[in-house]
């Protein structure tokens, strides 16, 4: 049975679900986690924390709730046997006071006497002075009766208030006990969502330690890199403007499709792509992905890519020296716009520029 759905339980489930997507979606690079992941973890396992304990007081409530109405139900079933047991002790004495009223009102009839058998007949003497002793009684008895009777009808009210009562209490019983079982599911999910949040919260720290072990292994790579190059600490940067989508899992701008971004992207800037390092030029091809590329070879087995070129400026076998213009840039091949892909090869394998560029 779902449980009622709060403020907490909303946001406690976005915030959550954000710090999980952070952390599914991270590409494998250097690249540090987005400290906003830990804050998302943080925030959903706090929002979890505050929902169980709200649920928990919930629960303990409804339950007090119920055993409240059942001492209700067991005082109002006590109060009704005793009111049936009220009517029926009056309804036995109005039987009692009827028969004995039905007798000596009948004061032209015979009186009849069970232990000796006798039997007086009407107009005798015994009959006349015993109707001169049983009138004034049973002019008494009327009024007894008419009491009794009163009485009666009103143990008859007390019963019908009592029923009443028993079913009210139940019904209150019963939304209780509904509460609590809501409650209980609430604080079910409440624990849900805490583990979740808290494993979420264990999982980016584990990302964010091996994202910040990778980039400083990233970082003497590409100090060994460059070293071996010869062109100093960082690669220069191929083109200018900024950083429009960086290496990494992305949505393809043009097919939608989650994959792999094998490069960085720069904006045009000032219209030109430059070497990153020494070289030569290994291939001027065109592509139908990378429209216009020019491919770089360094040495080591490291090659540099530049793609969506208007133009290329350079041929196969030109001794290429770091900083160097190589091409325009354009929006050849798949590509929605003007800009440079810019990508890093080692042995076939591709890399994060990033932390080989010059800042």
């Amino acid at each position: 049975m779902p449980g009622p759905t709060t403020p907490a339980r909303v946001a406690c489930t976005l915030v959550l679900a954000a710090a999980t997507t952070s952390i599914t979606t991270s590409p494998s690079s250097a690249a540090a986690v987005d400290p906003t992941a830990l804050s998302a973890a943080t925030d959903a396992a706090a929002a979890a924390r505050s929902a169980l304990a709200d649920a928990t007081a919930s629960a303990e409530k409804a339950q007090a709730a119920v055993t409240e109405a059942d001492n209700a139900v067991r005082t109002a079933r006590s109060a009704l046997a005793a009111a049936r047991s009220r009517a029926t002790h009056l309804s036995e004495r109005v039987a009692d006071l009827t028969v004995e009223r039905l007798i000596v009102e009948n004061e032209g009839g015979l009186l009849e006497v069970a232990d000796t058998g006798l039997i007086a007949a009407p107009g005798t003497a015994v009959t006349t002075g015993l109707a001169a002793v049983v009138g004034p009684l049973a002019a008494a008895l009327g009024p007894l009766a008419d009491v009794v009777d009163d009485q009666v009808a009103a143990a008859d009210d007390e019963v019908e208030i009592a029923v009443d009562r028993e079913q009210r209490v139940r019904q209150e019983r019963a939304a209780a006990v509904r509460d609590h079982r809501a409650a209980a599911v609430t604080v079910t999910e409440a624990e849900g969502l805490f583990d979740a949040a808290q494993a979420a919260y264990v999982a980016a720290e584990d990302v964010r330690e091996g994202a910040d072990a990778t980039s400083a292994t990233a970082s003497a790579a590409a100090e060994e890199f460059t070293a071996s190059l010869g062109i100093g600490r960082r690669l220069v940067r191929p083109g200018l403007g900024s950083v429009s989508s960086p290496y990494g899992l992305r949505r393809h701008p043009v097919t939608g499709v989650n994959k792999a971004h094998t490069g960085i992207d720069f904006r045009p800037a000032d219209g030109r792509a430059y070497a990153a390092a020494d070289g030569t030029v290994a291939a001027v091809t065109v592509e139908p992905g990378y429209g216009n590329l020019v491919t770089i070879a360094h040495g080591n087995g490291t090659t540099t890519r530049y793609a969506h070129l208007a133009a290329a400026l350079v041929r196969p076998g030109d001794r290429i020296t770091g900083g160097e213009v190589i091409g325009r840039i354009g929006s050849t091949g798949l590509s929605t716009g003007p800009h440079l892909h810019f990508e890093v090869l080692v042995d076939g394998q591709f890399h994060d520029p990033a932390p080989w560029l010059a800042r």
